[in-house]
């Protein structure tokens, strides 16, 4: 089971939704349950993200100075505990305080809120 990105943003700007990703979230059946994350880059959103799950390769790991997550990432599975249910996660690319595009992260910021169940804002 491996994440797919579910928005993008193109090189000038626009937001751009992934319709194969659209189309497998329109075929679930089930009640979602929505967790995000989000907070600065490289502090291991991906990382806790896997871990919440328990597998180990859901969400791409990058290395430090090489962020994997552009846009925003999806993985839905059954829920663990609640039957009927699915649960779709949300990994949000990382923001640069200093010089990241302002625009962008807040638009991928209030996206993750208004999707979720559950946010989690990670600092470290």
């Amino acid at each position: 089971m491996e994440a797919t990105c579910l928005i993008e943003f193109t090189s000038s700007g626009t937001l751009n939704i992934n319709q194969t990703a659209l189309c497998f979230l329109k075929a679930v059946q089930q009640p979602l349950q929505v967790v995000s994350i989000f907070g600065p880059k490289g502090t291991g959103k991906s990382f806790l993200m896997n871990k919440i799950v328990g597998i180990p390769r859901g969400f791409p790991l990058s290395l430090p100075g090489c962020p994997h997550v552009e846009g925003m990432w999806m993985l839905c599975l059954p829920h663990p505990s609640l039957n009927g249910h699915h649960l779709l996660l949300l990994d949000v690319e990382g923001f640069d305080p200093e010089q990241g595009d302002k625009r962008k992260e807040t638009t991928l910021f209030i996206l993750a809120v208004l999707l979720s169940n559950v946010f989690i804002y990670n600092t470290q």
